[in-house]
């Protein structure tokens, strides 16, 4: 077996621990509890988790792997996908992913048995499964015309709040009268005594339901179509409802992933909202649209940054069948929805958008005297968006930025009746990724990068970190505690010159598409400069932009640099090789984002990779330090990188080409040494990136 002995070992006395005779013909081990926990298995306050971590150990290379995977996904989250072994664990959040796709108990361990090297499933799962799921099916919520109704099992609630309590009586109220269609059927009513709560506060919606899922029970957020009619806004005459006019061209056709990951969604043909993980470059825009299609409703976009919106808008005219016409976009910069609508439509907007919104409406009465015209029609429209209108759909692009405390706000004030977040990078730094559980709805689907790859879906990364030690130059900035700009110092460091610029030449010779990153402003401007290249960052105005974006697309110029404008949205699919100079931190994000720009599946490239990542930071520095943390995020994903130092002194195993290391490239390495000891003016300077229109949490 395969598992590593030290998992193993302390348990090899127990039957949880003995291995089927045939166990060569399984992929799973289950790694028992190293104390019996029967006796104190309530969740721990503030935690709501098991007091030990339940690992599952899977071997990637075994043949039933990608059957098994199809499975874990839906019990288990992932905590590495190295190349062989790969590392799962069971919480309170999986099993509310399991009981979302219908799955109890009973079918959770059969299927364990069915695929685990043990001899015996451990004591520690099958309690902590049977505990978590007992409560499955028990509590659904619903928005109906604007109102947002809980049916729970009314036992349950009343072990978690006290409904006539403050500040619960203010937020949450029994109905009596119910809306018809949510009456529970005869088969729940033999299983669950269901009550119906009214929420009367909708901005302090997340207070009861974060309760509830933390109590263990799966909160299941359902679509309920209700719309059989709608009032004519003009006349206030009760018309048949119109769907939206959205059908698929015949050219969409979803990917086998992007199909399983719909399937999660409309669980029994009853949609559910959702978070979705797939990888960058792997089609989270068309699974959005397609759910959009299916949905057939008032739609919402919600993306990170403005360039983002016209991208969507422009992916759903290419894909469907909508009119222009039916598509708004609503941001800082651009507001195309100039009145009501009379018929369905989709309205792309941003979460800095939206959250805008909310303000602007809570001060609207106070100020509507003294507003001017352009903005009395702003305060309209914002008033009708969020107040008026009930989405039927909304998606939020990028959605860990919906766990950040300015915009969680979005989702209780809004009415949106079913909420899709769509995400590559289900991190976040301040450890609030947990909270989109409440906030949007449980992982149903997370596809795997590695599979991906091996399919050709998307493409094969070559990924190099470069370690150069720090020029002699730089040694005094180093050495004084009073210089706070290290980061660019670091990232400016003239040995990394060299490097670069011979990067950049020898994948121009082979006709590649480059981009290279670096957080620091005025390094950025000065490296690119130097070697001649076009630079885009938050200062640079939108038209200069789109030029120079379209420049590199048309194939007029092969190297851009970006600072981090480019993480996202960057709708860029032909460049194939990305280097890193500067970075924020150790940004897990940033880092799978950027990796994710070269990702797209590349067509009539030969060879055993296709794509290119190279990082070059400065040994023996901070930068180095936080690359771990970056480089050891790709690593759990089950990307592989090689570490080359760059140390010509220790003769290391890379080598210029003296071909393309011409004496152009020498001598700009030579200029900028000369520069930094001159006065080193391009990296003392503090120069953030201050208008990115972004959401940074990192």
């Amino acid at each position: 077996m395969s598992v590593p002995v030290q998992y193993i070992a302390d348990y090899s006395n127990t039957p949880e621990a003995r291995l089927k005779k045939n166990h060569q013909k399984y992929c799973l081990y289950l790694k028992p509890a190293d104390r019996d926990y029967s006796s104190s298995f309530e969740i721990q306050e503030n935690r709501g988790f098991f007091p030990e971590t339940l690992y599952i150990f899977v071997e990637a290379f075994h043949e039933k792997y990608k059957e098994v995977y199809e499975f874990l996904i839906k019990i288990a989250e992932p905590v590495n996908k190295p190349n062989f072994i790969h590392v799962y664990k069971i919480t309170l959040f999986s099993m509310y992913t399991a009981m979302s796709l219908n799955l109890n108990a009973e079918k959770i361990i059969e299927s364990l048995m069915q695929y685990s090297k043990n001899e015996v499933i451990p004591k520690s799962f099958i309690e902590f499964i049977e505990n978590k799921t007992k409560k499955a099916g028990s509590a659904y919520l619903y928005m109906i015309k604007k109102n947002y109704y809980l049916k729970i099992h009314q036992e349950f609630l009343e072990k978690i709040i006290r409904i006539d309590e403050e500040p619960y009586k203010s937020i949450i109220e029994m109905e009596q009268n119910p809306p018809q269609q949510l009456l529970q059927t005869q088969e729940e009513s033999r299983v669950w005594n269901f009550k119906f709560y009214r929420i009367k506060q909708k901005h302090n919606l997340f207070q009861i339901t974060e309760k509830i899922i933390k109590e263990g029970i799966s909160l299941i957020n359902e679509y309920h179509d209700d719309k059989e009619s709608q009032n004519d806004l003009s006349s206030n005459v009760q018309i048949p409802y119109k769907k939206l006019d959205i059908e698929l061209r015949q050219i969409t056709q979803p990917r086998i992933y992007q199909q399983k990951a719909l399937k999660n969604i409309f669980v029994c043909e009853k949609p559910r909202s959702a978070t979705i993980v797939l990888p960058c470059g792997a089609g989270k825009t068309l699974l959005g649209i397609i759910v959009t299609e299916k949905i057939k409703g008032n739609t919402i976009v919600i993306c990170d940054i403005d360039t983002a919106t016209k991208q969507w808008k422009n992916e759903f005219i290419r894909w469907t069948t909508v009119k222009p016409d039916r598509i708004k976009i609503y941001t800082g910069k651009t507001k195309n929805l100039q009145e009501k609508q009379t018929k369905p439509f989709i309205l792309i907007t941003t979460f800095k958008q939206l959250s805008s919104i909310i303000k602007s409406n809570k001060l609207q009465k106070e100020k509507r005297q003294d507003m001017d015209t352009s903005s009395k029609y702003e305060t309209k429209m914002d008033h009708y968006i969020q107040e008026e209108m009930e989405w039927d759909l909304c998606i939020a692009d990028e959605t860990q930025y919906s766990a950040a405390s300015t915009y969680k706000k979005i989702f209780e004030e809004f009415n949106f009746k079913l909420k899709i977040g769509l995400t590559a990078t289900p991190y976040r730094e301040d450890n609030k990724i947990d909270d989109l559980f409440h906030v949007i709805g449980p992982k149903l689907y997370e596809a795997n990068i590695s599979e991906l790859i091996q399919d050709s879906y998307l493409a094969k990364p070559y990924c190099v970190v470069f370690r150069c030690k720090m020029h002699e130059c730089c040694e005094d900035f180093m050495k004084d505690r009073k210089f706070k700009n290290k980061p660019s110092l670091q990232s400016g460091n003239p040995e990394k010159f060299k490097l670069l610029y011979y990067l950049i030449k020898f994948h121009e010779s082979r006709k590649d598409k480059i981009l290279v990153f670096c957080d620091q402003i005025p390094v950025l401007k000065y490296y690119s400069q130097k070697m001649g290249y076009p630079a885009i960052y938050g200062e640079v105005g939108l038209l200069e932009k789109l030029v120079w974006l379209d420049l590199f697309r048309k194939g007029e110029i092969n190297t851009l640099f970006l600072s981090r404008v480019g993480d996202t949205a960057l709708d860029l699919p032909i460049a194939n090789v990305c280097i890193q100079i500067g970075f924020q931190f150790g940004s897990r994000r940033q880092e799978v984002q950027r990796l994710g720009r070269i990702m797209r599946r590349k067509e009539g490239q030969k060879g055993e990779y296709n794509a290119f990542f190279y990082t070059i930071v400065s040994k023996n520095t901070e930068q180095a330090q936080f690359y771990y943390r970056r480089q050891k995020s790709l690593m759990d994903l089950g990307i592989n990188f090689e570490v080359i130092d760059i140390d010509e002194q220790n003769g290391n195993k890379f080598k210029y080409d003296p071909d393309i290391l011409d004496q152009k490239i020498i001598r700009a390495s030579d200029e900028i040494i000369k520069d930094v000891k001159k006065d080193a003016w391009f990296l003392i300077q503090d120069q953030p990136d201050k208008k990115v229109d972004e959401q940074d949490d990192d």
